[in-house]
């Protein structure tokens, strides 16, 4: 889990050791994204449905298992909440070029989604994706993260502002994958913590959970 502990992230040494915390965290994704494909597979086996709940970097993980492992199975219900990804990751559509103090980064148009969302609704009935505007990990640290992991200025993150889903981007969904998909804004409920169980306690992501236990016959 990213931030976590007793980091101070005032304190240059802090600093330091919370960008290679975040960069060792990064890199273990692609092996838990192969352990959760495999999991998701022997319950599939058991004829298990499946509701996957992932958090942060953990989201990450999540959408590598199912959207780009042609071996994971299709799953029940995916839930994300305060995903640690590019917000465009699932549209290929970024917005504006970055600017800080006049200065433009990172060109703005097109880009390559990282997990499309056609793939990624293949393998999930329904999907549902709780971003928090007020997430301060989110808002401020993710770019700082990622900066000092790869010296890029990352656009915001899935879970502070939701997907950039334009009109060109949503004329890509049918209307069944329309149907599939649920976004929530729980800025007012998660406030400016990176907390799992504050997006768990949210009253859109509980509507969400008791759907997804309990379908419509």
């Amino acid at each position: 889990h990213w931030p976590c502990g007793e980091v101070r992230w005032s304190a240059e040494d802090a600093q330091v050791e919370a960008a290679a915390a975040w960069q060792e965290a990064h890199e273990a994704t692609f092996v838990a994204a192969r352990s959760l494909t495999l999991l998701l597979k022997k319950l599939e086996a058991l004829g298990c449905s499946v509701i996957l709940v992932a958090h942060s970097l953990g989201a990450r993980v999540a959408l590598m298992a199912l959207a780009n492992d042609l071996a994971a199975p299709k799953i029940h219900s995916l839930i994300l909440l305060g995903s640690a990804v590019d917000n465009h990751a699932l549209t290929g559509r970024c917005g504006p070029p970055t600017e800080i103090n006049g200065i433009s980064f990172a060109e703005g148009g097109a880009v390559a989604a990282e997990f499309p969302f056609s793939r990624l609704l293949a393998k999930c009935a329904t999907l549902t994706l709780a971003h928090a505007a007020s997430d301060r990990a989110l808002t401020t640290l993710w770019r700082a993260a990622e900066y000092a992991r790869c010296g890029r200025v990352a656009p915001p993150a899935l879970g502070s502002t939701g997907p950039t889903l334009g009109e060109e981007a949503a004329e890509g969904l049918t209307e069944e994958e329309r149907s599939q998909v649920r976004l929530l804004n729980v800025s007012e409920d998660v406030g400016e913590a990176h907390d799992p169980t504050a997006y768990l306690l949210s009253g859109g992501v509980r509507d969400a959970l008791f759907t997804a236990l309990h379908p419509e016959p």
